[in-house]
Parts: C-alpha cells; structure tokens; sequence
C-alpha cells in the first residue's frame, strides 16, 4: 500500500515538474515588423523575409505551434509589453525592455553601423575626426548611437547629406556627391549585392556601432505556462540550426552576413 501511494506521489511530482510550456493545442502569436527588406516583409498578406524563415525553422525543430503576425514597431513593442502577442521574432535588445522580455540565449542576427566607400578612396578611420571635412552620406531621419559623431555633427565638422533609401546614398556615392556613407552592413551588402557594386563600394573596418537581434518571449503572456522552458526549446532548435547548416543557408538566400 505504501509502496503503491509512493509511486502515485513520484508519478505526480513528474508531472508537475514536465508540466508543458502552454496550453494544449494553443496557437502563439509573435510579432516582427513589416517593410524591412530582406529581413522582414509582408508579401501576399504572408510574412516573409530572414526573421521569419529562421523563426519557422526554429519552431519546428523547437515542436512548438506559432503564428507570425506582421506591426509598426511601436504597436509590436506595445503589445509586447501587455502580452497581448506571445513574443517577437526580433528585436535588438535594450535594457530598459527586459522589464517585459525574455531574450534568447544566443542573438539570430548582428549588424554594425560602418564607413563605406568607393573602392580606391578608402581612408584611414580610428576615430570619429577621421571624418572632419567630408560629405557624408546617410538615410534621412536616421539616428547614429555615437556621442562623438553627434557632437561633431552639431559643431559642423562635417556635412551630412540625407538620402530617402539605401540606393539613393550608393548613387550618391557612386557619383562622388558624398565622400563616404554611413549605414547598417547588413542592409548595405544586401542592396550593394543586388547592383553588382560589391568589387566597387568597400566597408572601413572600425564599427560605429553595434545592434544585436534575438528573439523574445514577453513576460506579460497569459498564453505560456512556462516561458522559461519554452525559450529553452526555442535556443536548443538555434542551436541545432546554427550547426546543420541552415543558419548560413538563410543568409546566403537573404544576400547577409554572418557577423560574430
């Protein structure tokens, strides 16, 4: 009898410790961005690009059910903070948003702000002054997360010359209206692959700055049981995509990089 009340108490406590991650057969809701070629873009009211492809492959080899739905940043971040979608498939991470986000172990994306230009032209660049005196070309509206550049820029030690889209600034470039440009390296060689320009525009080594991609789960979920062990199966399935080869296949497919 003791014996039979034992086993039912150590089945019990099994179970409990394997409880699943969400409720069955539940369908989760994570959110990218659309209009953001290659990496995320909606195309037959699908979602498509590098993040969700590597996001489906990860949830299958994961055994995990999701759904990817496609928001203006602001409304995707908004609804991560409430829980009213399950995670995102990216975003960089910021410490200010691990208040509500668990992130995954091992970012699915890095891309540097770097100095291009014209092959034949390049310069020596250590420091932002490297850039005092030049026309220089970056997207309009977009912010450069370096102190130093943004002083130098306010005190007009260069000439910065906004383009509406990353092949406006490689025309310019081109033409020698700007003596260099200042943009992300990933979308850079993705747009300088898609010309044919990558034998004539070059990358200066030292990075302006660094953003890192993962994947997310939102702390404010009611759909997950366990976020803890669902993100561990979403980093074992990264894992595995990482070494079987996938992980390049993608960006080969996407024209990216893999940066470390």
């Amino acid at each position: 009898m003791r014996r039979s009340i034992y086993t039912l108490f150590l089945t019990m406590l099994m179970g409990m410790m394997f409880l699943p991650y969400c409720g069955a057969d539940e369908i989760l809701t994570f959110g990218g961005v659309p209009r953001v070629p290659p990496f995320s873009f909606k195309e037959d009211d699908v979602a498509k690009g590098f993040f969700p492809d590597l996001f489906r492959q990860i949830v299958q080899h994961a055994g995990v059910n999701a759904t990817i739905k496609l928001y203006p940043f602001k409304r995707l971040n908004q609804y991560l903070q409430t829980g009213k979608i399950d995670g995102a498939i990216s975003i960089f991470h910021k410490k200010e948003r691990e208040a509500y986000l668990i992130y995954s172990a091992s970012p699915i994306l890095i891309s540097r702000t770097l100095v291009f230009t014209k092959k034949g032209k390049e310069f020596p660049f250590d420091s932002i002054a490297d850039l005092y005196g030049k026309q220089i070309g970056t997207l309009a509206g977009w912010s450069i997360r370096n102190k130093d550049y943004d002083v130098a820029k306010n005190e007009g030690k260069f000439v910065v010359s906004g383009a509406q889209s990353y092949d406006q600034n490689i025309n310019k470039l081109m033409a020698d209206r700007v003596d260099c440009m200042i943009s992300t390296d990933q979308l850079t060689w993705f747009f300088l692959n898609k010309r044919n320009l990558t034998d004539d525009i070059v990358a200066l080594e030292k990075a302006i700055d660094r953003n890192v991609t993962y994947i997310a789960i939102s702390k404010k979920t009611k759909n997950i049981l366990d976020t803890h062990t669902l993100m561990r199966k979403l980093n074992a399935a990264h894992t595995v995509i990482q070494n079987d080869g996938t992980y390049k296949q993608l960006l080969r497919k996407y024209g990216l990089r893999n940066i470390k």
